[in-house]
């Protein structure tokens, strides 16, 4: 008796220490192993104080950046500067789990504001990644929702703003891993 109640003491410390959370029986490294790899992917990012829309396609390459972390960078175009030449921005998009807290972090940066620092998602197997917070964007204090969903055989990364400001949205459908060839 007192042999089963130590295992059954230990199965639980074991789970719970690798967060273990809903019986979804995976801790967060390996939740996000699954979004990693090349996608052939669509972006589209609406910032309206910026005067810039751009939508794009191609392949988006996610990486494992550290062992809790994802992320993924890629030059977008954003509007016409002088003499003609695309203006190009970099974004750089990361997701890390936050075991102490049991929330995910999603980072995303432009060249120039608005940024999204540490923003807390939560991680559920019908619902994906989601969070909405209250941040301020261009000067204001907006609710940004942002989420990472699957759709069909990818997935959809989406981050966007309340309506009571200029629009913003940041969009990344990652329709379906690339095949890789040698």
């Amino acid at each position: 008796m007192k042999r089963t109640f130590f295992i059954a003491l230990m199965s639980f410390v074991l789970c719970f220490t690798c967060n273990c959370k809903g019986g979804d029986g995976a801790r967060g490294g390996e939740q996000l192993n699954q979004l990693v790899g090349t996608w052939n992917a669509a972006s589209t990012i609406v910032d309206r104080a910026e005067n810039f829309i751009t939508a794009t396609s191609g392949a988006i390459s996610i990486k494992q950046l550290a062992p809790d972390t994802i992320g993924f960078e890629l030059s977008i175009v954003a509007g016409v500067g002088q003499f003609g030449i695309p203006n190009n921005k970099a974004c750089k998009v990361s997701l890390k789990h936050a075991p102490s807290s049991g929330k995910y972090l999603l980072n995303v940066a432009t060249d120039s504001p608005p940024t999204l620092e540490n923003f807390p998602l939560t991680y559920s197997q019908s619902d994906g990644y989601a969070g909405q917070s209250t941040v301020t964007v261009h000067g204001q204090p907006r609710v940004v929702t942002a989420s990472i969903k699957a759709s069909g055989s990818g997935y959809v990364w989406s981050v966007s703003a309340d309506e009571s400001g200029p629009a913003l949205k940041y969009e990344f459908e990652m329709k379906e891993k690339a095949t890789k060839t040698n």
